[in-house]
């Protein structure tokens, strides 16, 4: 979604509890190997749906990049900005043709930024009046073709009811055959069917333009991820980085190694099919809002997409002004409600939820839990969760 100006989003999250480990094996447990293989490797996909990322791009220092264009340049360009998301989203002009160039006799860092904004809007000026050029002529030739079709649209009228006029032209058709009475009526039906054809090749010939334009000026799809069960490929990865995708079964060890009961389930996080969102159409006008659908997300995404080629150079631009956020969900249950849980069963629900956090935490970060308690509350917490602090 590209979100700008007075833009804002509600996007609601469904959350989809699946078995704990222990509640998942003993529902396996009586199933053939080969059932239980298939189980197992649903389970695996079920855990990665419980990671939930968010990225968020900056356009205009991105844009600014791939325009060669010094940073913070295009601050106070309103305009220009419209105008070049225009170029590349509605019309899927490439970044190359509207960039800054400089010569080669010229150091590029003595020439003034406000020179080079100067030349990029120098091309964008010149892209729009081609835009307009095109838009022109594509109205004349419509305005040509209906004059066309005009000229050559059947007459009407003067039908006779008895024989042909003796001495009039006879009519033929394909094969030679003679037409006499009620010819007129067959020559303005044989005189239509060339128009018909000619709007069926009209047809299929913008049919097959649209789906070129498709397939070149989408970006290619993202790879998947690799299934969790896979051995994770740490040794590749550069140092002080992550591979996220193993945070769902690390998670899963953990809390069946150190939880006494299976009460935390791993939790799928999924947007739902209807969003919301506020926006301000023009300058003086008011708030409006709107549902968006799956329709209108599909286009959102594609026009998204299309900015996201266009910024990137089709991948060859690295992006440095983003940021991702990335949720992990799990649901720690009880069997009972809250007063059940305390009275009935004589169990305090803080010190389990402490013990669950705990081992979050220490998952994520990759630290003990004795470092990531407060050393005043230490002795209570390792008292009733002794097994987080074995060595």
């Amino acid at each position: 979604m590209i979100v700008q100006n007075k833009d804002e989003f509600d996007i609601p999250l469904m959350l989809d509890e699946i078995p704990s480990a222990q509640e998942f094996r003993d529902a396996i447990e009586s199933l053939s190997p080969e059932q239980q293989r298939f189980a197992k490797a649903y389970r695996s996909m079920q855990l990665e749906s419980t990671l939930f990322a968010v990225c968020i791009v900056q356009i205009k220092p991105q844009l600014e990049k791939v325009l060669n264009l010094p940073y913070d340049s295009l601050t106070k360009e309103i305009q220009l900005t419209q105008r070049l998301l225009a170029l590349f989203i509605e019309y899927h002009i490439p970044p190359d043709l509207v960039s800054f160039q400089c010569d080669s006799m010229e150091d590029p860092d003595e020439i003034p930024a406000a020179k080079k904004v100067e030349a990029v809007k120098t091309h964008v000026d010149a892209m729009y009046e081609m835009i307009k050029d095109s838009k022109q002529k594509e109205v004349d030739e419509q305005k040509l073709q209906q004059e066309m079709n005009k000229a050559s649209a059947p007459v009407t009228g003067g039908f006779s009811f008895g024989g042909a006029p003796a001495g009039a032209p006879q009519i033929l058709d394909a094969k030679g055959a003679r037409f006499g009475r009620g010819g007129a009526q067959m020559m303005g039906m044989r005189r239509a069917s060339p128009m018909a054809m000619g709007f069926c090749a009209m047809a299929k010939t913008s049919a097959s333009v649209g789906v070129v334009m498709e397939a070149g000026g989408r970006p290619s799809a993202p790879a998947q991820p690799a299934p969790t069960g896979a051995p994770a490929a740490d040794a590749s990865l550069p140092d002080g980085m992550v591979d996220v995708s193993t945070f769902p079964v690390a998670l899963e060890k953990q809390f069946d190694a150190f939880s006494d009961a299976a009460c935390i389930r791993p939790t799928i996080i999924k947007p739902a099919d209807s969003w919301t969102k506020r926006y301000q159409p023009k300058l003086l006008s008011d708030v409006k809002t709107t549902q968006v659908g799956s329709d209108l997300q599909t286009k959102e995404k594609s026009k998204a997409f299309d900015l996201l080629d266009a910024l990137t150079r089709s991948g060859v631009l690295t992006i440095e002004e983003s940021s991702m956020h990335i949720v992990l969900g799990a649901t720690h249950c009880f069997d009972e409600t809250l007063v059940d849980t305390l009275v009935v069963k004589n169990v305090n629900p803080i010190e389990h939820v402490e013990r669950s956090m705990l081992i979050v935490a220490s998952t994520l970060f990759g630290q003990q839990p004795r470092d990531l308690v407060k050393e005043a509350v230490v002795d209570r917490v390792e008292k009733y969760s002794p097994m987080l602090f074995l060595e």
